[in-house]
C-alpha cells in the first residue's frame, strides 16, 4: 500500500519490502514515502521485524517469499547507525574517525580531528583506542561519522541507547541539521523522539507500524519545512577504495605487531626444528629444505588468515563499508597486499638466513627467497578466500581450512620445484609462480568480494 504525501516532487519512495527473518515472515506489503526535510519513526514490538527493515533499506539483505528471492532497495546514497559501529578496538580514537570518514568519501584534515571531536565532547580521548571509550563514548563517536558522512538518508536503529541528556541534546542537532539541509532520517526506536526530544516536533513526518502481516504508514500534518537541496558524498572509486584499505590495515597491523610476529616466529621455530629431529647431514637438510620451508610458510599463512575477516564482520564493519558502497573487491585486494607485507615479506626474509642452517648454497638460498615471496602472494589470496566462506559457514571453519590443503598443494609442487631448479636460470616453476602471484590478484579479490556480501547477508 502507498499512501501519498503532501509534496510529490521532494519525495524518497520506499519499498514494497518483505521482511523475512529465520525462514520466517514478519510482515508483507511494506511502501512509504517520506518528505525531504522530514523523519518518520519505526513502531513495532521487539521482534517485529524493525531493524530488518533498516537492513533492507540500507541493502545489507536480500528479500525472500515463496516466488521469488530478489533485492529491494531504495536506491538512495545511506548512512547506516547500526547496534555495531564497525569501529576497530585497536585503533586510535582520532585515527578511526579519519578512516571511517575516508571510507565514506569524506576527506577531512588532521588538524580538524581535534575540532571535530570536542563537537561531541571527544577531544581529550583521542589518542586513546576504541575499546577504551565507554558505550556512550562509542555511540557519540559513530553519531560524528554519522553527521559528517554526507549522507542523503539517515537509517538509524535505537539512536538513545546509551545516551546521556547531554549526547541526546547532541544527537538532536545533528539531527535537525541534517534535516534542515534537505536529508531524510528513518528511526527504529521504542520511544517517540518527539517526546524525549521535542526540538525535533517540526521535523517530524509520521510513524510506520510494523504489524503481524503489513506495515502501516501513519504520516503526520505538520507544517512544510523548507529544505535545501543536500549534496551528497560520492561513493570512493575501486582505485581510491584500494589505497583506503591499504592504509587502514597498515595501521591495524601497527596497533597489532602480534599479527606480523607471531607468524614469522612460528615459522622460525617450525623450520628450525627439524634439523634438530633428523641430524646434521648436509646431503639430507639440503634435499627436504624446500619442502619444510614451504610447509612451514604455508601453515603460518593460514594461521593468520582468520584476522582479515573475522574482527571486521564482528564488529560490523563490512556491513558498514557495503551500506557505503565501498568496493569489497578493492578491500580485498587491499587486505591482501596489506598482508603480504606484514605476513608474507617477514615469513619470506626470516627464511633466508634459515637456510644455513639446512646447508643451502647462496643461490638456492636466493631461490627459496623468491620463490616464497612469489608464491606467498598466491597463498595468502587462496587463504583469504577461504576465510570470507569460513564467515558464512562458522560452524564448519574447520573444514574450511581442510578444503584450503588441496588448493595448495600445485604452489606447494611448484614451489619446492622452484627452488630445486635455481641453478638453470629462470625456470620454469619459478615463472609459474610469478604468473599465479598476478592471477590470484587479478581474480582472487573480485571471487572473496562476492562471497563477503553473501556473508554480509
Amino acid at each position: 500500500m502507498t499512501l501519498p504525501v503532501a509534496d510529490a516532487s521532494a519525495l524518497m519512495r520506499f519499498g514494497p519490502y518483505q521482511l523475512v527473518r529465520g525462514g520466517r515472515r514478519l510482515a508483507r506489503d511494506i511502501e512509504f514515502q517520506v518528505d525531504a526535510g522530514r523523519y518518520i519513526e519505526l513502531c513495532g514490538a521487539n521482534g517485529s521485524g524493525k531493524t530488518t527493515l533498516l537492513r533492507l533499506i540500507a541493502g545489507l539483505s536480500a528479500q525472500q517469499d515463496s516466488q521469488q528471492d530478489f533485492r529491494k532497495t531504495s536506491g538512495y546514497p545511506a548512512f547506516y547507525f547500526a547496534h555495531q559501529a564497525g569501529f576497530r578496538p585497536e585503533l586510535k580514537v582520532a585515527d578511526q574517525l579519519v578512516l571511517s570518514l575516508q571510507m565514506l568519501g569524506v576527506a577531512i584534515r588532521s588538524a580538524d580531528v581535534a575540532l571535530v571531536l570536542e563537537t561531541a565532547g571527544l577531544r581529550k580521548q583521542a589518542g586513546l583506542q576504541v575499546r577504551e571509550l565507554s558505550q556512550g563514548q562509542h555511540r557519540r563517536l559513530l553519531l560524528l561519522v554519522m553527521a559528517k558522512s554526507r549522507r542523503t538518508l539517515w537509517l538509524i536503529d535505537e539512536p538513545l541507547n546509551a545516551l546521556d541528556e547531554q549526547a541526546k541534546t547532541l544527537f538532536a542537532s545533528l539531527l535537525a541539521d541534517h534535516l534542515q539541509q534537505g536529508g531524510v532520517a528513518i528511526v527504529a526506536t521504542h520511544i517517540s523522539l518527539q517526546q524525549v526530544l521535542p526540538q525535533l516536533a517540526l521535523f517530524f513526518g509520521g510513524k510506520l507500524n510494523i504489524a503481524a502481516q503489513a506495515g502501516h504508514f501513519e504520516p503526520q500534518p505538520t507544517q512544510p519545512v523548507v529544505a535545501a537541496t543536500m549534496a551528497s558524498a560520492a561513493h570512493l572509486t575501486p582505485a581510491a577504495s584500494y589505497r583506503c584499505t591499504l592504509r587502514r590495515e597498515l595501521k591495524l597491523i601497527a596497533a597489532r605487531p602480534v599479527d606480523i610476529i607471531w607468524p614469522a616466529v612460528f615459522h622460525l621455530m617450525v623450520v628450525s626444528m627439524f634439523p634438530l629431529a633428523i641430524g646434521a647431514q648436509p646431503e639430507m637438510l639440503q634435499r627436504i629444505a624446500p619442502g619444510v620451508f614451504w610447509m612451514s610458510a604455508m601453515l603460518a599463512v593460514l594461521m593468520g588468515a582468520s584476522r582479515l575477516f573475522d574482527m571486521d564482520e564482528e564488529h560490523g564493519a563490512l556491513a558498514q563499508m557495503r551500506t557505503a558502497g565501498f568496493s569489497l573487491s578493492a578491500l580485498c585486494a587491499g587486505k591482501f597486499t596489506a598482508s603480504f607485507v606484514g605476513i608474507g615479506i617477514p615469513v619470506a626474509l626470516v627464511s633466508y638466513p634459515m637456510g644455513l642452517l639446512y646447508h643451502l648454497p647462496v643461490p638456492a638460498m636466493h631461490g627459496l627467497f623468491l620463490s616464497l615471496a612469489f608464491g606467498l602472494v598466491s597463498l595468502i589470496a587462496f587463504s583469504g578466500l577461504f576465510a570470507a566462506l569460513g564467515l558464512m559457514a562458522r560452524q564448519a571453519q574447520v573444514m574450511m581450512s581442510l578444503l584450503a590443503f588441496p588448493v595448495f598443494v600445485p604452489l606447494l609442487i611448484f614451489g619446492t620445484a622452484a627452488v630445486n631448479q635455481i641453478g638453470q636460470g629462470i625456470s620454469a616453476p619459478m615463472l609459474v609462480l610469478v604468473s599465479l602471484a598476478v592471477l590470484t590478484m587479478l581474480t582472487i579479490p573480485l571471487v572473496t568480494a562476492k562471497v563477503l556480501e553473501l556473508a554480509v547477508e
